[in-house]
């Protein structure tokens, strides 16, 4: 149970240490499934997201629904914007 509990540790961690950067970045599951495992703070602002859940709602939980219609460029994207 130690080893679970300090992995969770540890990944929280790394979900700060990625909320911090100005980039979004998203871990997609490298399966026939395309599951989006993680977004960062970043990649939910770039969605109009407020929480992961509604990001996970929001692109059905796929890289597809992330590539879809609804994704926005990067020159929609920028502190002026």
């Amino acid at each position: 149970m130690m080893r679970d509990d300090a992995f969770a540790q540890w990944l929280g961690e790394m979900h700060r240490c990625y909320d911090l950067l100005q980039a979004g970045i998203c871990v997609i599951s490298a399966d026939d499934q395309e599951e989006v495992l993680f977004a960062n703070q970043s990649v939910l602002e770039m969605y109009e997201c407020s929480s992961w859940d509604e990001f996970h709602v929001l692109v059905h939980g796929t890289w597809t629904g992330m590539s879809a219609d609804d994704f926005a460029g990067l020159d929609h994207i920028g502190p002026d914007q």
